[in-house]
């Protein structure tokens, strides 16, 4: 259970959230991003998307096309997602159907969604991993970086 957290997150800012077992590190990304009501406080700013660490735990549509579509991307910046995560060939396929790093990169792209204000993946390997980048932080409330998908 976490208690007692305080903190402001800055755009642009690089931050880490680390701890021993139970000490509370997913009950703040849960909160973060909305998934875990609160028992007490308030949270504000806009909810961050969290990146679970099993890709496959967070689909929501029936195709890789789709599962972008989720995330209130418009068909044009779909469709740039798609090329750029090297997904394209499989827009029509079952996300389920998918290799591991094709799910995690699809994962990450739908919560790297141009609405999406902040994004939390649960663990360094989690990291944002498309094709010809390097591993990124957590983003919030900043335009996207230039290799993003939808740049």
């Amino acid at each position: 259970m976490l208690t007692a957290a305080d903190l402001e997150i800055r755009a642009g800012r690089l931050l880490a959230v680390v701890g021993r077992n139970g000490a509370g590190k997913s009950t703040l990304l849960g909160a973060l991003s909305r998934l875990d009501p609160l028992r007490a406080g308030t949270l504000e700013g806009a909810a961050a998307g969290l990146v679970l660490q099993r890709p496959e735990s967070q689909f929501v549509a029936d195709t890789v096309e789709d599962e972008l579509s989720a995330s209130g991307a418009s068909h044009d910046v779909r469709r740039a997602m798609l090329e750029r995560l090297d997904l394209a060939d499989h827009a029509a396929q079952s996300p389920y159907r998918l290799s591991g790093g094709q799910q995690r990169r699809l994962s990450l792209g739908a919560m790297r969604s141009p609405t999406a204000r902040c994004s939390w993946p649960t663990s360094p390997a989690t990291a944002w991993t498309a094709p010809r980048t390097r591993p990124s932080s957590p983003s919030c409330g900043r335009r996207p970086r230039r290799d993003a998908a939808w740049s």
